[in-house]
């Protein structure tokens, strides 16, 4: 994946993640008392908002091959962590999936890995 490409797929991804974190936590501040709907929505954010200004501003020394892949895959990341939240306050749930969010996890972490050795063979 070229750094063009991922920054655009990036940006893209970054407008539609942030929109349906405001529709969603709209909806969910409605169910749920107090700030933490927004907050989460903060920080969610502001962790896709650094994964896209990397992309656009990358250290000198980086590899923006393996790195383009770490941050659509964590683009992609705290959009499920947004959508598990979102399903646990419409089900009425008081706490979080943590099998789902563990298994997203490895999943993560497994791109990552991927991403890393396979970062020498990627155009």
């Amino acid at each position: 994946m070229t750094a063009a490409v991922a920054q655009h797929v990036a940006v893209v991804f970054f407008g539609v993640l942030v929109a349906y974190g405001l529709i969603g936590t709209a909806a969910a501040a409605r169910a749920v008392k107090g700030p933490r709907p927004w907050a989460l929505f903060a920080i969610f954010t502001l962790l896709e908002g650094v994964q896209v200004y990397g992309l656009f501003a990358p250290r000198p020394d980086a590899d923006i091959r393996w790195g383009s892949i770490v941050a659509i895959a964590v683009l992609g990341f705290c959009g499920y962590l947004q959508y598990l939240y979102f399903a646990t306050v419409r089900r009425g749930a008081t706490t979080f999936p943590r099998a789902a969010f563990y298994i997203s996890v490895t999943i993560l972490l497994g791109i990552v890995i991927a991403a890393r050795l396979a970062s020498p063979y990627l155009p």
